[in-house]
């Protein structure tokens, strides 16, 4: 029986991208940090911190609790939330260049514990870039790799 990632394709809520389309959220920095229930209670879809919506859809969850300091640890649940977020907020950003014809091209190929040099062979074993080099826009091949083990993108 093959199993697949059914996180972002079983409804992936727009208001969210929406809404971090108007903020620099750096989910490195975000999760694994130490909050108090007040940043991440607030409900509203409106509200101007990311971090309660994020909350609230299941994005991020609590890993930990400081008792002392009466602290949560947020987080991503697994690793098929981490990657529906990267899908999420890569729509997002690259539908946002989609819109804009006159622009260069940017290929890009993910890879997730691999390497940047992986990445770029696929897209030139593929043959990603074919249907632009008739037309004169500049065509810019990017190869990135995302580890999961330091949460860092090569």
């Amino acid at each position: 029986m093959k199993t697949a990632d059914y996180w972002y394709k079983s409804g992936t809520p727009t208001y969210l991208a929406k809404l971090l389309e108007g903020h620099n959220v750096n989910m490195q920095k975000l999760t694994g940090q130490s909050y108090t229930s007040d940043y991440f209670s607030d409900y509203r879809a409106y509200a101007e911190d990311p971090l309660a919506m994020l909350y609230q859809s299941g994005y991020i969850t609590i890993k930990g609790y400081d008792k002392y300091y009466k602290e949560y640890i947020l987080d991503f649940p697994n690793d098929e939330v981490r990657k529906g977020f990267v899908t999420l907020t890569a729509n997002s950003y690259f539908g946002k260049l989609e819109d804009r014809p006159d622009n260069d091209v940017f290929i890009f190929e993910f890879k997730l514990d691999e390497s940047v040099e992986d990445a770029l062979k696929q897209i030139e074993k593929k043959q990603y870039a074919v249907p632009y080099l008739s037309d004169n826009r500049s065509v810019y091949k990017i190869g990135v790799n995302i580890s999961s083990e330091s949460r860092t993108v090569d």
